[in-house]
């Protein structure tokens, strides 16, 4: 059972720094910025090369930056679970000096 609300947790702690991380890239990713322009006409010239108009080629950038993105903030939100988890299996292992070590007080064994 704990398990099971690990993974839930984890799930939805996964979502939601994806979304935050995603959030937080795409306030760099302004038609007015430069770099960010310079990687879209980049792109944009390379998938013309490939064949096909240049807006198709222009849409295929944007959809190659919209997935960098998207990958850059999943990468960002792992990171993070993994340093949660990280942080808790310390807690929990620090748990195990309190946890007493089951020794049994006299008494015949049964048989």
């Amino acid at each position: 059972l704990g398990g099971s609300f690990g993974i839930a947790a984890t799930a939805t702690l996964l979502t939601r720094f994806a979304e935050k991380n995603r959030e937080a890239l795409l306030s760099h990713l302004t038609p007015y910025d430069a770099p960010a322009r310079e990687w879209v006409g980049h792109a944009t010239g390379m998938m013309a090369q490939q064949g096909g108009t240049l807006a198709e080629a222009r849409h295929k950038a944007l959809a190659l930056l919209h997935l960098t993105l998207e990958r850059q903030a999943s990468v960002a939100a792992f990171e993070k679970i993994f340093l949660l988890m990280g942080i808790t299996f310390l807690c929990a292992l620090t748990l195990l000096l309190l946890f007493r070590t089951g020794k049994t007080t006299g008494g015949p064994v049964g048989h």
